[in-house]
């Protein structure tokens, strides 16, 4: 039988990167991502990715 699961992928994400917050601003990080339907390493990535010039995320 074939093997199941999620392929692997060329460059996976194993890193780590931590960062601490008051509850207040998790709590509306975590409501601004639930609104905007958007994961919370999307709305943390996309400020990094302009900064450094890159449209979107590299893979």
């Amino acid at each position: 039988m074939a093997k199941m699961g999620r392929p692997k992928i060329d460059n996976p994400r194993t890193e780590r990167v931590s960062l601490r917050l008051t509850p207040e601003q998790k709590a509306e990080l975590y409501a601004y991502a639930k609104e905007h339907k958007q994961t919370i390493t999307d709305i943390l990535m996309k400020p990094f990715w302009e900064k450094i010039g890159k449209t979107e995320w590299a893979e």
